[in-house]
Formats: structure tokens, C-alpha cells, sequence
């Protein structure tokens, strides 16, 4: 038996569970297919996020785990170097949980357990999944940076993995936030040190191989003693098309992820609105082609944030090429600049921050400096 749905989102974590809510105050009202048994596991996020977090809706305070003020940056030579700046920790389960029964309460209904494993596309979506067939209007693809809604259109994104844990360590500032760049810490190109109160704090790093040894020598050169172990994967890339006859991709799965850091949750949900808008416009006007839901969801999205997600990916590729001699130069361009840095900066949207930096002759010899040393970078910066 063939049972039809409207609209069908694969995938019921943050930024799915954030869509479905979105379309129920639309009136639609969505089915969410989630392979996992239970809602917000495995946890594959630090949850380190900025204020605007709250602008979505105002969270529960038990979603909240800390409130931090600074981050500190610690360089190979063992330089460090203090940003102020407000960000807030979460509780990523209760987050996904959070706009899951957001979601329930408006209407929406999930499928837990069961995987989407094959669809084809006919003016109207016809999909199987381990336990059912169904049809469809619109499939919306939240299935993270795997996607195999993505995968199913032959796009692929460069991923890195990422590994951190729940860890029990020394804190001597727990409203601050650490990243530590260079050799000695990690290949790629940073490990982090995020306190959720007292003695626990999420450790973590990125790296390009050998895990466990990388993993385990950063833990053990900050003190860090392994409480719960987490691990993900990050798309890395420049985001291609993300809307397709009856089909769109959001989140994760349409690289509408911050490549410096990893970051997505605003990025996402920014997006997941925009996606909302032209999903419930698509069935005011039954109009699920290709060229409507480019034009009312991919063009729009990346005409809010696409310069900022190149701007943070240009920054990836930069530091990825440094070596610890460059990045104990960034510890000195960024002193002179700090000031600057801490009125424009946005840990979600760089544009403001860069287009400052760009206005001074220091920034732009620094960076021909290091493309003179490293020739790639000039393929990199521009293109």
C-alpha cells in the first residue's frame, strides 16, 4: 500500500525539527522521518552558539548550560590572545527536543527508526523506506552532511571529522571559552575547550587523521580526563544547488554550515525559514517544479547568507596552510586589531568583520605575505 504524505522531512534533528514547527504555524502539516530510535542522540555537536539563538524563538533556561563572555585563542609560541564577545552553551539533546515537541504540538507527526532508501522524482515524489512506501509532494532533506537526498542528485561535499568529550579538567575561567591552534595541539586546524560549569568542560578537536592519537594527546596536554565520548563529521565546502524538482535540501545537508568552525545551527535555521516561506508558497500556488523552488528558496537563501559562508570557507583554507610561524603572526596582527575585531565580529556572519579588516593596509599585507609563502593560497582566496 502507497500512503501519501505532505509534506515529508528525512531527518529529525535540530534544524528538521526547527522546519517541521515552522510549517505547522503555516498550516502544513509535516512527517518527519528520523532513523534514529529517540530524538536528539547521538549528540555530534559541541553546542557552542551566539545569542542570536534566542531571536528563533526564547529557549527554556534548563536548554541553556552556561552563558560565556570571552573566548581565548592560544598559539604555537604560547601566545594567547583574549576576544570578548557573548556566546552561549546548550544542551543539544534538549535543544532537538525543544523544537521537536514544538513540531508535535503544531501538527507535525514523526516516523522514528525507519531510513529513507530509495526515491524517484515525477511531478510528485514516490520514496521507500526501511518500513513503508509513501508519496509526496515535497521531500525536504535534513539528513545532515551524509545526505542521501543530496547523494541521491550526485552532489557531494568535502567533510572532516571531528571528535570531542564530556570532560572533566581544571577551569580557570568557566565563562570562557578555548581554542588552541598549532602542531602541538592538532594537524587541522584547531582544538577547542568549551567549560559547561564547575570541573566539566566539552574537549574536542578537528582533525585530518589519526583520531585517536591526535585526540588523545590534546586531552592529555590540557589535563582533560574523558567522561562521554562524541564524534561527527563537518561539511567543508562551497555550497552547490539545493532545490530540485518536488525536492529541496536544508541544513547540514545543503553545506549551509560555518566551514571555519563547524558551526551550523544558525546558519541552518536562518535557512529553514527561508525554506518554510517557499515550501508553503509552493502549495498555495501547486507549484513544485525545479525552477519555483530555486528561484523562491535557493536564490533567496544564498542572497542572505552565501557571502558570509565563502568568506568563512576562505578562511578555513587560509589556516589550513598555515604552518605555526603564520599562526604566531595571527596572534600579532590580531592584538592590533582587537578592538576592531570585538565591535564587528560575528561569530555567525563574517562579512562585516571582513569587510572591516579589508579597509586596513596591515591585513592586506599580511595575507599577500602568506600567499607569496604559500603559492596555493592565491587559488584558494579568490576562487
Amino acid at each position: 500500500m502507497v500512503v501519501e504524505y505532505r509534506p515529508v522531512i528525512i531527518g529529525g534533528s535540530a534544524i528538521g525539527n526547527f522546519l517541521a514547527y515552522k510549517l505547522t504555524q503555516k498550516g502544513l502539516k509535516p512527517i518527519v522521518i528520523e532513523e534514529d530510535d529517540q530524538i536528539g542522540q547521538p549528540i555530534q555537536c559541541t553546542g557552542l552558539v551566539s545569542d542570536k539563538i534566542n531571536k528563533f524563538e526564547k529557549l527554556p533556561k534548563d536548554i541553556t548550560k552556561n552563558k560565556l563572555s570571552s573566548a581565548r585563542i592560544h598559539f604555537p609560541d604560547g601566545n594567547n590572545l583574549k576576544i570578548n564577545g557573548n556566546e552561549i552553551l546548550i544542551n543539544r539533546e534538549s535543544f532537538d527536543k525543544f523544537w521537536y515537541e514544538k513540531a508535535r504540538e503544531g501538527g507535525a507527526d514523526y516516523l522514528l527508526g525507519e531510513r529513507l532508501i530509495k526515491f524517484v522524482t515525477a511531478d510528485i515524489v514516490y520514496a521507500k523506506t526501511t518500513k513503508r512506501k509513501f508519496k509526496t509532494d515535497m521531500l525536504i532533506g535534513c539528513d545532515g552532511p551524509m545526505s542521501f537526498v543530496r547523494r541521491h542528485f550526485g552532489i557531494f561535499y568535502k567533510t572532516v571529522p571531528a571528535v570531542q568529550a564530556i570532560s572533566k579538567m581544571d577551569v580557570e575561567d568557566d565563562k570562557q571559552a578555548n581554542l588552541y591552534f598549532g602542531s602541538k595541539y592538532t594537524n587541522y586546524p584547531f582544538a577547542w575547550s568549551v567549560p559547561e560549569g564547575g570541573d566539566i568542560s566539552r574537549v574536542g578537536v578537528f582533525v585530518k587523521d589519526d583520531i585517536n592519537n591526535r585526540f588523545g594527546d590534546f586531552m592529555e596536554h590540557i589535563g582533560a580526563q574523558p567522561i562521554e565520548r562524541q564524534a561527527g563529521i563537518v561539511p567543508i565546502d562551497k555550497p552547490k544547488q539545493s532545490a530540485f524538482q518536488n525536492t529541496i535540501l536544508v541544513g547540514d545537508a545543503a553545506c549551509q554550515t560555518k566551514a571555519s568552525t563547524g558551526g551550523g545551527l544558525v546558519t541552518g535555521m536562518v535557512c529553514a525559514e527561508i525554506a518554510a516561506d517557499a515550501i508553503a508558497k509552493a502549495y498555495e500556488k501547486l507549484d513544485f517544479s525545479e525552477e519555483f523552488l530555486l528561484r523562491e528558496y535557493d536564490h533567496q537563501w544564498k542572497k542572505k547568507i552565501i557571502k558570509d559562508l565563502i568568506i568563512s570557507l576562505k578562511m578555513r583554507k587560509l589556516i589550513n596552510k598555515f604552518d605555526d610561524e603564520d599562526l604566531n603572526g595571527l596572534y600579532e596582527f590580531g592584538s592590533q586589531h582587537r578592538e576592531l575585531i570585538e565591535k564587528h565580529g560575528d561569530m555567525d556572519f563574517y562579512s562585516r568583520v571582513y569587510s572591516e579588516l579589508k579597509r586596513s593596509s596591515e591585513f592586506r599585507y599580511f595575507i599577500v605575505k602568506k600567499m607569496m609563502k604559500h603559492s596555493a593560497l592565491l587559488f584558494d582566496y579568490f576562487f
